[in-house]
Parts: structure tokens; C-alpha cells; sequence
């Protein structure tokens, strides 16, 4: 989803988000007990469910970007260099929203931002196939590479 950070620091951090898990009908099935709304969206059938503000974590630096892919089975592959930071340039809003997006920010600033998220953290993207079975495994993935 959306991960915003704080950069005025020297040690970026990530920001609690949006109280609100996001997930596809068929998902629903394994997520944790709760109550889940029909849909969020008219457009789209996702449905949510609202945490509880005490479920937040603060402010917590940034120590791994994770990019999702799909995959025909599970991998992490660590990006380095200009791979590293196209991946993060193609996932920003503006690669999403071309140039209106971007039109009031400043680029500078804004390519300043994804070289110290660069020099921060080691990126990676966690290939994984479209199998609702694999979403444990694809966690477990995770959790090992941060310990």
C-alpha cells in the first residue's frame, strides 16, 4: 500500500499509516477474526477493517524496503545500485501519476529523499506466486530476513 516516511531527521523513519487493513474478498477467509466491511469502494471489492490506534506502531526507522512481485515461487532478490533505484523510482506516486502529480514538488528534493532511503536500507523484492497457501511461508520469509 502507501509507507510514508519522515526525512527530516538523519535516521528516516516510517510513520504509522492509515488505521485500515485492505483486503480482497477471497482473503478474508484467512485474516485475523473481525468485523470487515462489505466494500470500501463502489469500483472496487476490497473490503476493510479499522485498527484501533493502540495497534499502531510509532514512528520506526527504516531498516529493509521490501517491494512486492509475483513470482512463480518464493525468493528474495536484494537490488543494488541503478536497479535499487529504479525499482523505487517505479514505485513513487509520481511513476504512478505522471508529471500532474508531481508538478507542485520539489524533484529535487524529492530525488534527494530516495538516495538517502537508498544509502538507509538494503532493497529488496519478495517474488511471490498468487497462492493464499504460501502467505505464511511468505511471511516466515520476511521475518527471517530482518533477524
Amino acid at each position: 500500500d502507501v509507507v510514508v516516511m519522515d526525512t527530516s531527521d538523519t535516521t528516516l523513519r516510517v510513520l504509522p499509516g492509515v488505521p485500515l487493513l485492505k483486503l480482497w474478498p477471497d482473503a478474508v477467509d484467512d485474516a485475523p477474526a473481525g468485523t470487515w466491511t462489505e466494500v470500501l469502494h463502489p469500483d472496487f471489492d476490497k473490503v476493510g477493517r479499522r485498527m484501533d490506534d493502540a495497534q499502531l506502531a510509532g514512528p520506526t526507522p527504516v531498516g529493509r524496503v521490501f517491494l512486492l512481485g509475483g513470482g512463480d515461487d518464493l525468493a528474495r532478490v536484494t537490488l543494488g545500485g541503478a536497479d535499487a533505484f529504479r525499482a523505487i523510482m517505479m514505485s513513487l506516486f509520481a511513476a504512478r501519476y505522471g508529471e500532474t502529480f508531481v508538478s507542485g514538488l520539489d524533484k529535487r528534493a524529492m530525488l534527494g529523499q530516495v538516495t538517502r532511503l537508498l544509502e538507509a536500507a538494503p532493497v529488496e523484492v519478495l517474488r511471490r506466486p498468487k497462492d493464499r497457501n504460501r502467505l505464511a511461508e511468505s511471511a516466515t520469509m520476511v521475518i527471517d530476513s530482518l533477524q
